[in-house]
């Protein structure tokens, strides 16, 4: 009987500890977005140290967060607020709205036929038009 004693004190431990969560730190369906964005930008932006909002002790629990998160109408917004001197020390930051036209980016597929051309009129009447190609893109 004492063999069994520990084991059931240790499950009923486990148990309790594993049960216990705080229901009221679900994040709501309309800010699983911003959410999205704001923990990105806190895990791995390079200039987090000077963001005060991306600070990890900022906000104590995540209905703080979701009350932050409520103040912005669109992801664009929250991520545009979050970013360090964007007009003179972070330039190079951007957010998709579309993971489609990211992976063609980044694996250099794009929508164009490889060419910047131009179109100009050769006389005043608007029937004879001169095609020229400006530029050949690799």
């Amino acid at each position: 009987m004492k063999r069994i004693s520990p084991f059931l004190y240790s499950l009923f431990i486990v148990f309790f500890l594993v049960g216990c969560s705080n229901k009221s730190d679900k994040i709501p369906n309309d800010l699983e977005i911003h959410d999205f964005v704001w923990r990105g930008l806190n895990e791995v932006y390079f200039w987090k140290a000077q963001v005060p909002n991306l600070d990890d002790f900022k906000f104590t629990n995540q209905s703080q967060l979701n009350s932050y998160l409520k103040g912005f109408n669109t992801p664009e917004s929250l991520f545009e607020s979050l970013l360090f001197d964007r007009n003179n020390t972070d330039k190079w930051s951007v957010i998709f709205d579309d993971y489609i036209t990211l992976e063609n980016l980044l694996n250099g597929i794009s929508l164009h036929n490889g060419m910047e051309f131009g179109l100009v009129h050769v006389s005043n009447n608007n029937t004879d038009i001169f095609g020229y190609v400006r530029y050949v893109l690799p």
